[in-house]
């Protein structure tokens, strides 16, 4: 009896198959071995804090000027903000998750606050000017690291160098204050380590001036000024 075409080629395919799958399961698709991979890719180093930096800072001020007259309820009050930008110096020190450090900073600035008032008693209109040209800081830092994240608080003193005038308009005279006077520091903001040596910080610091009093023209009269800052800066730093 004849065989049938099918009969003979069904236990060839079977066995082409066979062949095939245990040739695949030993090769590997690309023709290695198969083998399961169990190797430890090693964690990153964790970031370290603690040592000396130096850096650079730019950013935005705003400040906040208030003249008064003594003898009179009338004050003179005006907001302004201006560029500022400096560089920094500071120390870390770490324990665990907490750093502990020191830093100073020097900042230039262009805030300046202008305007005209009128004060009864006095021969018409006054006009008065306050501008700050730079600030300087020194306050301990505390912070909290993250891995790659420093949260940090600040608080300190410093000293800024100011002048204020006071001009009347109808008789020209005037007067005038400058010095460098103390202030003190609060604060705050976050560090992130881009490289092992390298982080950019963002920073938010309130800065309070001590109180100034001008001669007022007349008698005891006498002018009162106040006046705070707050400035928010982005910076980087090379640690070493």
């Amino acid at each position: 009896m004849p065989t049938h075409p099918m009969r003979s080629i069904l236990p060839l395919a079977a066995g082409m198959v066979a062949a095939f799958a245990t040739s695949a399961f030993a090769d590997g698709p690309y023709g290695g071995p198969t083998q399961l991979d169990f190797t430890v890719v090693p964690l990153p180093p964790p970031v370290i804090w603690r040592g000396f930096y130096i850096g650079g800072n730019i950013g935005g001020a705003w400040a906040s000027s208030s003249l008064s007259d003594n003898q009179t309820t009338i004050s003179f009050d005006r907001d302004t903000n201006g560029f500022i930008g400096g560089v920094q110096v500071g120390y870390n020190y770490q324990i665990g998750n907490l750093v502990l450090g020191v830093e100073w900073d020097f900042d230039w600035t262009s805030i300046d606050a202008a305007g005209t008032i009128t004060v009864p008693g006095l021969v018409g209109p006054l006009h008065a000017s306050a501008d700050v040209e730079w600030i300087s800081t020194l306050a301990g830092r505390i912070g909290l690291a993250l891995d790659r994240t420093l949260v940090f608080v600040k608080v300190g003193g410093g000293w800024v160098r100011n002048e204020a005038s006071i001009t009347q308009l109808t008789t020209g005279a005037s007067v005038s204050t400058s010095n460098t006077t103390g202030v003190w520091v609060v604060g705050g903001g976050f560090e992130y380590a881009l490289a092992p040596n390298w982080t950019a910080k963002f920073e938010y610091d309130f800065v309070g001036l001590s109180d100034r009093t001008l001669p007022g023209f007349v008698g005891t009269r006498a002018f009162e000024l106040e006046r705070d800052v707050q400035q928010v800066k982005v910076g980087l730093n090379f640690k070493f």
